[in-house]
């Protein structure tokens, strides 16, 4: 059983140990890309890392060639990730010195309320200069140590490009994969042009593959991509790499396969190690604290984006069926007034039958709507404390996101208010018109 539902079964210990002394290691972009957002002590241990290891380490040219298209926008964005949390912490302080200030408690005297600013002001001058020094040690582009080291890393270590014949026929391949759901890469879809429109991550899945096969040896992927795309995740729980990798790289290219987040990657490493070398690259705990703090924060945000996605196409399919709904009411009732023209009094018992069923059907709409407004404007507030984080952070892929949908669900919510304005126009018409006709025939029926 355990032969022919391999891709199910976790490798036990003497799997992982065979795994690890076979194979090579491939790391994806977002390892390389965020060994900028570390402490310059943690970079380094994870670099002494990476070099103990770098005679199985081997790269896909789309890895490479996203680290150089996304390099630039992170060193650039670091300095503004510590200038907007100081001025966040800045706003904070001002605000509660203002208030102790301009409200007069009974139980803080004047003399007690300068001190308490004076400590504040002080730790706030403390804290800048902490921030300065920090940013100090964020890496330039002119001076740009890290690629120094990834590129004495990986010399002779980088995979050849397709060809534009060969991308073509990929991305071909990849738009009827995304169609089906098929890992990996379909959360992708629709990203930059230069992320091969969304195909970034299967190119490098078939350029893994393509390796691997020549090499007859198995691949241990290193990622901090937390979608279900890569991952097998079960109530909010990555549970192991997706199974359809798994029984994909084995059928095609005859060798196993396993992933690993970095944090996770690293304590592998070292138990590994610990058993087949004396001497090994220790890694220190405030490495492992910083690595975790940095995935977490990744994973809050992906997360985020994952749920508001899900609820947003609720809403919109909600919506569809409110504007279905409405087409087949108007295609049975053209008009409220044709409906409620009526003179003669055999059918006036109809007309006003009619009128109650109309009612009914708007009252219906009306609150599916209403309640549909409420859904957007939560999802609206939503989006837009995310706009703030991602911002903050200068995610500005996330941002992007974020800022898209905060625009769509605006415009919903516009036509949701034109459609509830329409709704009680056609309400106040079903109703003035049929007490109309009926003031009108009962002043003939005196007559």
């Amino acid at each position: 059983m355990k032969k022919e539902f391999f891709q199910y079964y976790v490798p036990n210990e003497r799997e992982f140990n065979e795994l690890w002394k076979e194979c090579y290691f491939v790391f994806d972009t977002n390892i390389l890309i965020n060994l900028y957002e570390f402490s310059s002590n943690s970079r380094e241990d994870i670099l002494k890392v990476f070099n103990n290891i770098k005679d199985r380490i081997w790269e896909p040219h789309q890895v490479i060639d996203e680290f150089f298209q996304t390099r630039i926008d992170k060193i650039i964005s670091l300095p503004i990730i510590y200038d907007k949390e100081f001025t966040d912490l800045e706003t904070s302080i001002n605000t509660f010195q203002d208030h102790i200030t301009k409200t007069k408690h009974p139980f803080l005297s004047s003399k007690y309320q300068d001190k308490i600013n004076s400590y504040l002001s002080l730790a706030l001058d403390s804290i800048q200069k902490g921030f300065d020094e920090q940013k100090k040690e964020c890496i330039c582009l002119e001076n740009d140590k890290i690629l120094n080291e990834i590129t004495s890393l990986l010399k002779d270590k980088v995979g050849k490009p397709y060809s534009e014949k060969e991308m073509k026929v990929i991305q071909e391949e990849g738009a009827e994969r995304y169609s089906k759901k098929i890992p990996p890469g379909f959360k992708d879809a629709g990203k930059p042009e230069y992320l091969k429109n969304g195909y970034g991550d299967f190119i490098i899945w078939k350029q893994i593959q393509k390796f691997a096969k020549e090499k007859k040896s198995p691949i241990i992927f290193i990622t901090n991509d937390v979608k279900e795309d890569w991952w097998l995740i079960k109530k909010g729980k990555t549970i192991s790499p997706r199974t359809e990798l798994i029984k994909e790289i084995k059928n095609n290219s005859d060798v196993n396969f396993y992933m690993y987040k970095l944090e996770n990657f690293l304590n592998h490493y070292e138990t590994y190690y610990k058993k087949v070398k004396s001497k090994y690259e220790k890694i220190n705990l405030d490495t492992f604290n910083e690595i975790r703090g940095l995935e977490e924060q990744k994973e809050l945000i992906n997360h985020e984006k994952m749920l508001l996605e899900e609820k947003f196409n609720f809403l919109s399919k909600q919506r569809n069926e409110i504007i279905h709904n409405k087409i087949l009411y108007e295609d049975e009732n053209s008009s409220i007034e044709t409906m409620l023209n009526f003179n003669e009094r055999e059918n006036l018992q109809k007309s006003t039958l009619d009128r109650d069923k109309k009612r009914k059907i708007i009252e219906e709409r009306l609150y599916k709507l209403t309640s549909h407004r409420n859904n957007i404007l939560s999802e609206i507030n939503t989006f837009t404390e995310n706009v703030h984080k991602a911002s903050k952070y200068n995610d500005k892929e996330t941002l992007k996101y974020f800022l898209k949908n905060q625009n769509i669900a605006q415009n919903e919510l516009q036509n949701i208010e034109n459609e509830i304005i329409n709704l009680k126009k056609l309400l106040y018409i079903n109703d003035v018109i049929n007490d109309k006709q009926l003031e009108g025939y009962q002043k003939n029926s005196r007559v």
